[in-house]
């Protein structure tokens, strides 16, 4: 019994000590490694914030054209963006934007939902300015054109998809998503609208 309990007492100080244990050049390299972090966390903060500052104004500048205009829908649209930012969402933005498209986004589901059978690649063909359409959960889209991509928005009411693009520019989608599927550009003419048709 007593061999036991002097093990037993053994094994905790063994176990006590491992706890307690430091190494001066581990804790010289963790110091060294958390100062480098701190520095680019910091640096990363201030660009992040600087960021945000300046889609702020040229959001607030866009708010401001549309409202001039009258286009009320497209000034609450940019409202709700300037709050998003507001309220740190910048990460989540741009989290969004990079999530990689997997092989299942590429084509759209053959579900009848149209929130679902939206989801994925389209080519936009159109006679002027052709390009492709990529919708994603959350109603975050972007059409690209030539290597430039414009981010947006999207909206679904019981006939089309509505999409609105940072840059303006606003299309409509004819449901159902069958067939030959319409697209129109607001605001333009024949040229700029034309089909949608699902990438593979």
């Amino acid at each position: 019994m007593k061999t036991l309990i002097l093990s037993l007492i053994f094994s905790a100080v063994i176990f006590a000590g491992d706890v307690v244990q430091t190494n001066p050049q581990v804790e010289k390299a963790m110091a060294s490694a958390v100062a480098d972090a701190s520095k680019a966390y910091d640096a990363y903060q201030v660009a992040l914030a600087k960021a945000t500052d300046t889609a702020v104004a040229k959001l607030t500048a866009l708010q401001t054209d549309f409202t001039k205009k009258g286009d009320l829908d497209n000034a609450v649209l940019v409202k709700t963006k300037i709050e998003e930012l507001k309220a740190g969402k910048m990460v989540e933005i741009i989290a969004e934007m990079k999530k990689p498209v997997t092989g299942a986004d590429l084509l759209p589901t053959t579900d009848q939902d149209p929130a679902k059978a939206i989801l994925g690649k389209w080519n936009f063909e159109r006679k002027s300015y052709p390009g492709v359409f990529l919708f994603k959960e959350k109603k975050v889209c972007s059409f690209t054109n030539n290597g430039e991509e414009v981010v947006g928005s999207y909206d679904i009411t019981k006939e089309t998809v509505l999409v609105r693009l940072a840059n303006g520019t606003s299309y409509e989608i004819k449901l159902p998503l069958s067939g030959t599927i319409m697209c129109i550009q607001s605001g333009k003419s024949a040229d700029y609208s034309g089909a949608l048709v699902p990438l593979k």
